[in-house]
């Protein structure tokens, strides 16, 4: 078996595009841009890293985003905290 080298950054780069052209698409036959709304539970610096790192993927491909923090991890507090992220915006995707 042959390996294949992969580029990683040329992949994503591609992707990125197409999502761009089609979010682009999506607003021009009148419908809203996609949201991901992100709720941030806890301080642990790589989740904020990730979150940082979605919040930058979704401006370069014009998707809205909301972000919303919970430091504590009880699951009503952050489905509260989820809710208002997906009441005051217009956010399509959540991610906790």
């Amino acid at each position: 078996m042959t390996a294949n080298l992969i580029d990683g950054k040329n992949i994503a780069a591609t992707v990125r595009a197409e999502v761009q052209a089609r979010v682009r698409q999506r607003v021009a036959r009148g419908t809203r841009a996609p949201g991901l709304a992100v709720v941030l539970v806890g301080r642990d610096p790589a989740s904020e890293i990730y979150v940082r790192t979605k919040r930058k993927v979704c401006a370069d491909v014009k998707a809205s985003t909301a972000i919303g923090s919970s430091r504590d991890s009880h699951f009503f507090h952050v489905l509260r905290e989820a809710g208002g992220c997906m009441q005051n915006s217009m956010e399509s995707s959540i991610l906790r």
